[in-house]
């Protein structure tokens, strides 16, 4: 999990947790890798989806540190509502369509090389 400045969230599901290299209180830099996607052995008309999930979230004001996702207390957002132009924050679809292609290359990159 990653927190931003403006107190969001980010849960980022299905990374393997032997190449994720952050420790807790790390600063995150724009365009860092923070792990590779794992194996995901389910297969789909044939072929294999190994995927990343994303969710943003803000955590209930009590907590000290952080509960497993899923859990009372989180309160989850749209992902893409969150980084839209005009959206509640200020982000902006580039920003989004940006992550897309990153995430889109990286799971090719990554099919290719295993």
């Amino acid at each position: 999990m990653v927190q931003e400045d403006r107190g969001f969230v980010w849960q980022f599901h299905h990374l393997d947790p032997n190449t994720v290299t952050l420790r807790v209180g790390d600063k995150v830099t724009q365009g860092q890798i923070l792990g590779n996607i794992i194996f995901w052995p389910s297969s789909h008309n044939g072929a294999l989806y190994h995927h990343t999930h994303m969710n943003v979230a803000w955590p209930h004001p009590s907590w000290t540190s952080f509960p497993n996702p899923y859990v009372d207390g989180w309160q989850y957002f749209n992902s893409i509502k969150l980084m839209e132009s005009g959206g509640f924050t200020g982000m902006n679809l580039s920003f989004f369509i940006s992550y897309f292609f990153f995430i889109f290359f990286t799971f090719f990159i990554f099919r290719k090389i295993n």
